[in-house]
């Protein structure tokens, strides 16, 4: 999906403000493990294989902004790998985490954005139950017509991380809207 205008021009803007970052943003972000799971994302045809994979981005984004960027105190398994970042310490003496949802404001919040992820719910209801929390709450309606609208709010929080992060400013075309193209940041 082409993000950013197939115009020349458009596209040099775009090169010229993102290439000198992409460095220090795979180092601190991950970003080209970002970018291909995004684009796996909008090239699925299914639309929970859409949404776990725009769901593992989040995921990624907020693991990489804390660990690297936020430099948030990781709580390590005996084999090293991250259970979670420390948030405090409970009386007993058990280390409590941050949530996803907590994690994720920070991060986002720390780029200037002010997102509010709806997109949890089913996240969690699509990784436990194979299905979104709307097949669960909405029976028979059609798992699309459930998911769509929290996929594009997704998505469009996804483009705006993304965006973000390079500095970019310029013309787009949204997921939805592929035909018309409008200013990123909005003003």
């Amino acid at each position: 999906m082409p993000l950013i205008p197939y115009c020349g021009t458009d596209l040099a803007i775009f090169l010229k403000t993102g290439l000198p970052k992409v460095s220090s943003l795979n180092r601190d972000y991950e970003l080209a493990r970002l970018c291909n799971y995004y684009a796996l994302s909008v090239q699925r045809q299914y639309a929970e294989e859409m949404f776990m994979l725009a769901s593992v981005v989040m995921e990624a984004f907020k693991f990489h902004w804390a660990k690297n960027v936020g430099k948030l105190t990781p709580d390590l398994k005996a084999n090293g790998l991250v259970r979670g970042f420390v948030k405090g310490t409970a009386q007993n003496g058990r280390k409590i985490h941050f949530t996803f949802e907590e994690l994720l404001k920070q991060a986002t919040t720390a780029l200037g954005l002010n997102q509010t992820h709806t997109f949890i719910e089913d996240r969690n209801a699509l990784f436990h139950t194979g299905a979104p929390g709307a097949a669960q709450t909405l029976p028979g309606s059609g798992i699309w017509l459930a998911i769509e609208p929290e996929l594009v709010t997704l998505y469009r929080q996804i483009d705006d991380i993304l965006l973000t992060l390079i500095g970019y400013t310029g013309p787009i075309h949204r997921w939805d809207d592929i035909n018309n193209s409008v200013l990123f940041p909005p003003r």
